[in-house]
């Protein structure tokens, strides 16, 4: 099957593998607002992974 897109792309695709990669984001963020719902003094830092002993962590640390 001959489709219409640009020469260097894979196949001629017109989107890129993107979007499955960033759909993890979406829960690293809802988990931080969930934590930051139940502790407004939470201060994150970038701590990836976010793992479920971080979470609980976060949950009752004090400023």
């Amino acid at each position: 099957m001959d489709t219409e897109g640009h020469e260097l792309a894979i196949k001629k695709s017109k989107a890129v593998g993107e979007p499955p990669l960033m759909y993890g984001i979406g829960a690293y963020f809802a988990i931080r607002d969930a934590v930051k719902a139940f502790n407004p003094n939470v201060e994150f830092a970038v701590n990836a992974p976010y793992t479920p002993e971080k979470v609980l962590m976060d949950l009752y640390k004090k400023s």
